[in-house]
């Protein structure tokens, strides 16, 4: 499998690590598009888009 370079994830609560990758994409807008279904899906879930280790969105909002 090709490691694209945005990743869907849902973190561990305690934010240490990632214990599903949702999805991998090749540009923000597919990624972009994968998050907000899985926020609206999984409003519970500690959810981020990561390109490498840049957290470019996450839910829910911290600080």
């Amino acid at each position: 499998m090709r490691d694209f370079p945005f990743h869907v994830e849902i973190w561990q609560s305690g934010f240490n690590a990632p214990y599903e990758t949702v999805a991998q994409a090749i540009s923000f807008g597919m990624a972009n598009v994968v998050f907000d279904d899985l926020v609206k899906s999984r409003p519970g879930e500690f959810i981020r888009l990561r390109n490498g280790i840049r957290v470019m969105k996450q839910h829910p909002q911290i600080g």
